[in-house]
């Protein structure tokens, strides 16, 4: 599971071009991938806890930069 955090700035959120090119390398090598993408969905810690416990990953990535970092901790 590849996760962008929240972003303060909400100007012009964009998807993470980023987390979808790993996300297609991945399942291109048979490996199930989500991408949840906080930046364009609004964050809720039940929404979270939600796609958890229904996809049940093995390994979950949180991509961040300085303004974001806080949410991705």
């Amino acid at each position: 599971m590849l996760i962008n955090p929240y972003c303060p700035i909400s100007e012009n959120p964009s998807p993470s071009l980023a987390l979808a090119f790993l996300a297609g390398a991945l399942e291109e090598a048979g490996i199930e991938t989500r991408a949840v993408d906080f930046t364009v969905f609004p964050y809720s810690q039940r929404m979270l806890e939600s796609v958890l416990r229904e996809f049940r990953p093995h390994m979950v990535g949180a991509t961040s930069v300085t303004m974001t970092y806080d949410s991705a901790a």
